[in-house]
């Protein structure tokens, strides 16, 4: 079997005070522990690379033997020889105290502003399980989109090396970032989407799962005699970079909802991503209009669900008593609003997990997918339904 050739990316500086033995050593030293590389990966012949640096062999020759006895370099013993990465290399790959990086949007300050209490259990999940594990946490912002190349690779640069992983939260804009396009590049580290998933085989992700909570949403609905549901959820556009979950959340219930004996009837919100609905009228007007018109209606989230509440008033409708209403997040004060929700502390646990079972089992390019159930909160927005031919407005 052909051995794959680990062949160093190396910039000498002829001009610096610094021997080129020990750029070549840094250089390599770098390289090896950034990419984690497998014991026995087989480095370029010595005279392959000094004839690729223009420089002695000699310098090349001192170079590998001083990696040989930092422990991360090893002659090998197969046919052919050369320098092989080291049986002991890999205990230099995990800083002494490691650390990961949680990928911010925003400064912290403005993702204070911005987050509400649920992103904040998020990022208390990540903080409080990495103290478990005796890893720390630097929250790191995205720098600025408009970073020549270079830039952004010195901003890498100075985080990549001595981290064990990568978290993040969510992005910026939906327009395509260029500084996360390069970040989403690197193979070397475990990288972990929270409440989202990516499009590349080497991110991983830990997202709810609608699919518990919406069974016990719609056998709640069948007991009170709810044969329609309308669906309220947000139209996906699908983002190159993240993909975040909550767009499944109204495509799960539709597709449970027959089992359970009611017709799903679903309205889409957006395109995209929206914190507040710009027209509830006309999400109600078709909801109402359909045929059959739904006796209980699921919306996206509680915010837009809340919405929705104050227009059914301003029509003459009733919660729950003309028409049933159920959101999800569990972000609405006092007792009255039926809600799916899921933990967040739990999201940000596993992420954690993740990142420091690839680092410690797995190799570069891995990824590990996981799931937080979901549960159901009846409230007093569910009642029996109303049946068409009863007066009033069902």
């Amino acid at each position: 079997m052909k051995i794959a050739k680990f062949k160093p990316e190396i910039d000498l500086d002829r001009a610096s005070v610094i021997p080129l033995r020990a750029q070549i050593v840094e250089q390599l030293r770098k390289g090896i522990i950034r990419n984690r590389l497998a014991v026995g990966t087989k480095l370029i012949s010595e005279r392959q690379l000094a004839d690729e640096l223009k420089i002695n062999r000699n310098t090349v020759h001192q170079a590998y033997e001083q990696l040989v006895d930092d422990g991360l370099l090893e002659s090998s013993e197969l046919r052919g020889g050369g320098m092989v990465v080291a049986q002991g290399a890999p205990d230099q790959y995990r800083a002494p105290f490691p650390s990961l990086n949680l990928i911010l949007p925003y400064r912290f300050s403005e993702q204070l502003k911005l987050s509400n209490l649920h992103g904040l259990e998020i990022i208390g999940g990540i903080m409080d399980r990495a103290a478990e594990l005796h890893i720390s946490v630097n929250i790191t912002a995205l720098p600025d989109a408009t970073l020549p190349g270079p830039e952004i690779e010195n901003w890498l640069e100075s985080f990549i090396p001595r981290s064990i992983g990568i978290i993040t939260l969510g992005l910026r804009s939906n327009a395509f970032d260029p500084v996360f396009g390069e970040l989403l590049n690197c193979r070397t580290l475990p990288h972990v989407f929270v409440s989202a998933n990516s499009p590349l085989p080497h991110i991983s992700s830990v997202t709810s799962s609608t699919e518990q909570g919406a069974r016990e949403m719609l056998d709640c609905l069948r007991k009170f005699g709810h044969r329609t549901l309308g669906i309220a959820a947000i139209n996906p556009s699908p983002h190159r970079q993240f993909r975040n979950c909550a767009y499944e959340r109204g495509r799960t219930i539709a597709r449970l909802a027959p089992e359970y004996g009611i017709e799903p009837i679903s309205v889409t919100i957006g395109p995209g991503q929206v914190t507040r609905l710009d027209n509830p009228g006309e999400l109600v007007d078709q909801l109402l209009n359909a045929s059959p018109r739904p006796t209980a209606i699921w919306v996206q989230n509680d915010g837009f669900a809340e919405q929705l509440k104050q227009e059914f008033v301003s029509r003459g409708l009733r919660v729950p008593e003309d028409i049933s209403l159920i959101g999800y997040d569990n972000t609405c004060a006092g007792d009255e609003l039926s809600t799916i929700d899921h933990s967040r502390f739990d999201i940000g646990a596993q992420a954690v997990n993740i990142i420091a079972e690839l680092f410690d089992h797995g190799s570069p390019g891995d990824a590990l997918h996981r799931t937080i159930s979901s549960h159901f909160i009846r409230r007093q927005s569910i009642t029996y339904a109303k049946q068409p031919n009863e007066e009033g407005h069902a």
